[in-house]
């Protein structure tokens, strides 16, 4: 499987599948021209977190 920056749709058998956050090209009658881009440094697959301030806060007894 190559692994690149960029894909792009250049035959008319391809499909681009995003997967897992990540984006695929997939190939069934040339199973050589399987790709999958790049993925992105911070990973796009983790949850995002909420900043503190709109937390629940508990009360001190």
């Amino acid at each position: 499987m190559k692994v690149r920056t960029s894909i792009k749709e250049k035959d008319k058998n391809d499909q681009i599948v995003r997967r897992k956050g990540r984006l695929y090209l997939i190939n069934k009658t040339n199973p050589r021209r399987k790709m999958r881009q790049k993925a992105s440094p911070k990973g796009k697959t983790q949850k995002r977190r909420r900043p503190t301030a709109h937390r629940k806060r508990r009360k001190k007894k």
